[in-house]
């Protein structure tokens, strides 16, 4: 049945071009994800919403989804985990905090850093570009995270 809906929206997605809107629906977001190449794990998180698991240029990543019921999801939530690496500096997670303003990171309670992007999908959604700039963005987010950390 999930797959029926998933490939009913995907395909007024289709017919109405560039323009329409993205749900916060896990198998839309699973099917447009990997219209851009990206491999998708999907799984169910802790509280029994969808969870997607990807990776970009080696940094693996999940997109949680939050106020899913009854459905479609509110919005997601990209996180990566930069876990084993040196404790971070405060002031350099502060900083980068400061200066990048779409994603934020911090310091998890095992010491782990963590870089955070939210995407509201309330109402309507959003269009169809807008989502795939939105994993633009935050593939670009995550190189200048690589590269910021690892100065």
């Amino acid at each position: 049945m999930r797959s029926i809906v998933a490939s009913l929206c995907l395909a007024s997605l289709t017919a109405f071009g560039a323009a329409a809107q993205v749900p916060g629906d896990a198998d839309v977001i699973e099917i447009l994800m990997q219209e851009r190449g990206f491999a998708v794990q999907r799984s169910i998180d802790q509280f029994g919403d969808p969870q997607i698991r990807s990776q970009i240029d080696g940094t693996r990543f999940s997109i949680y989804f939050y106020e899913c019921a009854p459905g479609p999801c509110g919005s997601i939530q990209f996180v990566a985990l930069f876990d084993g690496q040196p404790p971070p500096d405060p002031r350099r997670l502060n900083s980068w905090n400061r200066d990048f303003r779409f994603a934020k990171t911090y310091a998890d309670r095992s010491g782990d850093v963590v870089v955070e992007m939210d995407v509201s999908l309330t109402d309507d959604g959003i269009g169809r570009n807008n989502f795939y700039d939105i994993l633009d963005r935050w593939r670009v987010t995550l190189a200048e995270f690589r590269r910021y950390h690892n100065r």
